[in-house]
């Protein structure tokens, strides 16, 4: 099972730089939060979405603890070399989203922004806004949902 959730950790969107001994740190957390919720589980469901699920908000957690994120400082010369070719894509996809950001209403907007850019919870953001947790859940939804309507009209 480590070899599993050291896999994900180490293609995890959240802690591909992360240096080794945290990646490390936070594989022993995932083990000790598995062992310590396993009664949670329900044995008429896949074992795999309930240990991802935990792994993925282990590795949140740990960011959010860490503000510095303790990156690598070395650079992953391969992973450079295979990505040059779609440079190219990733900035005109960016553009592409940054113009579609500029036309969700503002609101939206901030939400994405203390949610996904600052990395915010649900009630952080409540907190700052002065609005109800459903409500900032429903608003980022519904941003994304607006994003990727306008993407999908954009394309056709």
């Amino acid at each position: 099972m480590s070899i599993l959730l050291t896999k994900f950790i180490n293609t995890n969107q959240y802690s591909y730089n992360l240096r080794d001994e945290v990646k490390e740190e936070i594989l022993q957390e995932i083990l000790v939060k598995i062992h310590n919720k396993r009664h949670t589980y329900d044995t008429d469901y896949s074992v795999s979405p309930w240990l991802y699920t935990i792994a993925k908000h282990c590795i949140i957690d740990n960011l959010r603890a860490n503000k510095k994120h303790q990156y690598s400082d070395q650079l992953d010369t391969d992973q450079i070399a295979s990505n040059e070719s779609s440079i190219e894509a990733q900035l005109s996809s960016k553009q592409e989203l940054m113009e579609l950001f500029s036309k969700l209403p503002v609101y939206q907007q901030q939400l994405l922004i203390m949610s996904k850019h600052y990395g915010h919870s649900g009630e952080e953001i409540s907190e700052i806004t002065n609005r109800s947790i459903p409500s900032i859940k429903t608003g980022i939804h519904r941003a994304i949902f607006t994003l990727k309507k306008m993407k999908v009209k954009n394309e056709n």
